[in-house]
């Protein structure tokens, strides 16, 4: 997309999907599963992830990795700087044989979004599936996400929607607004997401506070300065409901552009 990209690139692009599109949570996709879609849900047995408890789905996808800074002079392990690390699993061990990791969510791209918001001389577009194109090509073809890139994680590779089998869930999409993502029919099914917490509905599940560390942002331009104290600012915790609660009398939701869920 850019040659040589300066910090305002990141800052606008990420401006412009914030505006024109919206992801679900992502989940893992088992095809040698009786549920094949690992959505967590809770039972009683506790959380579990399709038919798996939580420590199964653990040892089955998820890895660690754990590093720490070598002070030069000593030798030894610098202080305050063990890393760990948690990633799901490029590959796991199925019934028969090694298979690579699968993953499912899905994406909602604006109708009339802003062609050519980004740069004047960046072509973004729709084909006749509805795909976003950069330039004519797609952008999502392979991905990264994550916080941990530096270290190797986070490569994503797009399959075609033809070699699996989409789910049925048991809530619907509208996507009758022009301006947001709303979710029909949650009412005692499990959340996919985390939900801003309210004290007036009742729920089986749990609830936890969310936040993360940003960036200082430039008093004149409000842009991020990605050079200065990285992780530094704490962003707002929120009080959410974990995906696989269920909550009672939830109609409806909205989707923001990070994923998560708003009642309405």
């Amino acid at each position: 997309m850019f040659d040589d990209p300066i910090p305002k690139n990141y800052y606008d692009v990420g401006n412009w999907f914030k505006n024109n599109v919206n992801f679900t949570y992502f989940y893992i996709y088992d095809g040698d599963s009786d549920k094949p879609f690992l959505v967590p849900g809770y039972s009683d047995d506790g959380l579990k992830y399709g038919n798996m408890l939580v420590s199964q789905f653990q040892n089955r996808y998820i890895g660690s990795f754990i590093s720490t800074e070598i002070e030069p002079t000593t030798g030894t392990a610098k202080d305050e700087s063990l890393h760990d690390i948690e990633f799901i699993r490029p590959k796991y061990q199925s019934k028969s044989e090694i298979k690579n990791t699968r993953i499912f969510g899905k994406m909602f791209i604006k109708k009339d979004f802003s062609k050519n918001e980004i740069t004047e001389n960046i072509q973004v577009d729709t084909d006749g599936n509805g795909n976003i194109t950069v330039n004519d090509e797609d952008p999502f073809k392979v991905i990264f996400v994550g916080g941990e890139l530096n270290y190797g994680f986070g490569k994503i590779e797009k399959l075609d929607s033809s070699l699996i089998q989409l789910p049925e869930l048991s809530f619907k999409f509208d996507l009758s607004s022009k301006d947001k993502v709303c979710i029909e029919h949650i009412d005692k099914n499990p959340i996919l997401s985390h939900l801003r917490y309210s004290e007036t509905y009742q729920f089986c599940g749990d609830i936890e506070l969310i936040s993360g560390r940003g960036y200082e942002k430039n008093k004149d331009n409000l842009q991020r300065e990605t050079h200065r104290e990285p992780g530094k600012r704490i962003a707002p915790s929120n009080l959410c409901f974990t995906p696989g609660t269920v909550v009672h009398n939830l109609k409806e939701a909205e989707i923001d552009y990070s994923g998560v869920w708003n009642s309405l």
